[in-house]
C-alpha cells in the first residue's frame, strides 16, 4: 500500500504509520512521543470494517492523518465512515484514500472529506467531471457548486 506524505506546512523529520491494531495497543505512548517534539507526526491506517461504535475511536481526532484502506471498489463503507470522521468527530487533520477506488469516484469521495488519495496523479483526482451537485458536501468541499442553491436563487432573482 503506497500512502502519500503528509501535507502539513513544516515536513515532520519522523512520521510513525501504525495500523487500528497498534493504536489501540500503544496509543497513549504514541501520543506521549507525538508531544515531545513539534516534528513527529502520527499517521494511523484503518480498514473500512472499523468498528464506528469502537470507545476509542474518538481517540483518532488527535492523530495528523487517518489512512481509510478500501478493500474493494465497491465497498461503499469508505464513503461514510470519512464523513463520521469528518463530521461526528470533527477530524481536522488530513484523510487519505488507499486501496482499491477508481478515479471517478474521487470526487465523491472529496465530498465526504477525503483530502489525498493515493497511487492517483492530482490531475486524475476527477473533479471536473461534474459542474455542481443537489446535496452538500462534508469536510473541506467547498468548493462545489449547489445546483439546488443555484436554481433557488435564480428563481428568486426572477420572482
Amino acid at each position: 500500500m503506497k500512502i502519500n506524505e503528509l501535507n502539513i506546512t513544516t515536513q515532520p523529520l519522523d512520521i510513525k504509520v501504525v495500523t487500528w491494531e497498534d493504536w489501540l495497543e500503544q496509543g497513549d505512548r504514541l501520543k506521549t512521543w507525538r508531544e515531545s517534539a513539534a516534528r513527529h507526526a502520527i499517521a494511523v491506517v484503518v480498514s473500512t470494517d472499523l468498528p464506528i461504535d469502537h470507545p476509542a475511536l474518538r481517540s483518532l481526532g488527535r492523530v495528523d492523518k487517518i489512512v481509510i484502506d478500501i478493500g474493494v471498489f465497491t465497498d461503499g463503507r469508505s464513503f461514510g465512515l470519512a464523513r463520521i470522521f469528518r463530521e461526528k468527530l470533527g477530524f481536522a487533520g488530513q484523510l487519505e484514500a488507499s486501496g482499491d477506488y477508481l478515479p471517478d469516484q474521487v470526487s465523491f469521495l472529496r465530498r465526504c472529506g477525503f483530502d489525498s488519495f493515493a497511487g492517483i496523479e492530482e490531475d486524475d483526482t476527477g473533479t471536473e467531471y461534474y459542474s455542481g451537485f443537489y446535496q452538500p458536501g462534508s469536510g473541506r468541499d467547498q468548493g462545489h457548486v449547489s445546483i439546488r442553491g443555484k436554481r433557488l436563487s435564480q428563481a428568486h432573482e426572477i420572482g
